[in-house]
């Protein structure tokens, strides 16, 4: 099951940003997290550490149930950060062709957003905490509130940013066969839903290229004389106006 969820993260993300390093960080990262709050859990309700803090007075073992469920919580939630800040790292690299750029320019477009985010959501899993007699909820509330905490604080913030940073243009490294083999799948899947933008240049050149207005012959005299004094640009802006009502009425507007 975890295994599944994993590999077919992975596939999707290498699809997206057309990367190998992107999603094997991704997947490292959101098992850490997770990691994380399994180990908190443990430690609290099986070894008993700072149980009574939150009203655990008698240990026992966690439900084999339970971490199935966080996982598929937190694997949801931790992805959901990850693409965010990513979408923006890519972003700005294609717009700026630099990692370092791009890495410092989308931690710091996203950091409020991602913490904002967190901190909302660890006060909601937090508050299961307080006076709740149900033993399962309490596990879910720190389980889930642990993760959010590491993941939007030490991973998005910290650990995802330096390893970016370190690999450098690796991160955006992809075989030819699997780039050629993504786009094909991205202008399949267009076409299936009639989108003309998902095809070739090739494809679309001969839908546009009719469409595309010839300029009328006044345009280039028009864009020779922007310099010139304000009656030649009135003149010129007369013979244009007249051109337009010619080309909708088919009349001369002096008729």
């Amino acid at each position: 099951m975890i295994g599944l969820v994993v590999g077919l993260s992975f596939i999707l993300l290498m699809a997206v940003f057309r990367s190998i390093a992107v999603p094997v960080k991704a997947a490292i990262m959101n098992l850490l997290s997770i990691g994380a709050a399994y180990g908190v859990v443990v430690a609290v309700f099986q070894k008993g550490y700072l149980g009574s803090v939150i009203g655990i007075g008698k240990t026992g073992p966690v439900d084999p149930w339970v971490p199935l469920f966080l996982f598929t919580i937190l694997f949801g939630l931790s992805m959901d950060y990850e693409v965010f800040l990513l979408s923006r790292i890519r972003e700005e690299y294609l717009r700026t062709g630099d990692n370092a750029t791009a890495v410092a320019d989308g931690l710091a477009a996203t950091a409020r957003v991602i913490t904002a985010a967190a901190a909302i959501m660890v006060c909601v899993f937090g508050s299961f905490l307080i006076n709740d007699p149900i033993r399962v909820l309490k596990l879910f509330g720190l389980g889930l509130a642990t993760a959010v905490f590491v993941d939007a604080t030490l991973v998005r913030m910290v650990l995802v940013p330096a390893t970016m940073e370190l690999l450098g243009g690796a991160n955006w490294w992809l075989p030819r066969w699997l780039d050629r083999l993504a786009a094909q799948g991205r202008r399949r899947g267009g076409r299936a839903r009639g989108d003309p933008g998902a095809g070739t240049r090739r494809d679309i050149e001969p839908a546009w290229r009719g469409l595309r207005p010839h300029p009328p012959a006044w345009a280039d005299e028009f864009v020779l004389t922007l310099n010139s004094s304000p009656e030649t640009q009135g003149t010129l802006r007369s013979h244009a106006f007249d051109h337009i009502v010619h080309k909708s009425t088919g009349h001369s507007p002096n008729q």
